[in-house]
């Protein structure tokens, strides 16, 4: 009974969409070497810049369904920004700290 259900019958052999490593232009394309936008194998670990590019390129009837599994680039964006500031101002605040503890020290007063 196994034997006759080898694979789904709905499963695509050939999907073009999906990326396989297959593909002729996996090689150029992991080094970013390959100019065509449509030629990402991987989307999962594909730069945003080459994302951006594709989504410029794309030419897709149903705009609702255009990028629903693609990362949002501009949420990434706005992630990457917050993070940048969190940083700095925890860097602002950590050497804060430690400029009153130096000048504490330099009065003899130890407050923890």
């Amino acid at each position: 009974m196994s034997s006759l259900f080898k694979g789904s019958p709905y499963k695509r052999r050939h999907d073009l969409e999906a990326g396989t490593s297959r593909s002729p232009y996996s090689d150029a394309q992991d080094d970013g070497r390959s100019s065509s936008p449509f030629c990402i194998a991987r989307t999962k670990n594909a730069s945003i810049e080459r994302l951006r590019r594709w989504r410029q390129a794309a030419l897709v009837l149903d705009a609702c369904r255009r990028f629903r599994y693609t990362l949002d680039l501009k949420k990434e964006e706005e992630k990457r920004e917050l993070i940048s500031k969190i940083r700095a101002h925890a860097q602002a605040v950590g050497a804060a700290y430690l400029f009153t503890q130096a000048g504490n020290q330099a009065n003899g007063t130890y407050s923890s």
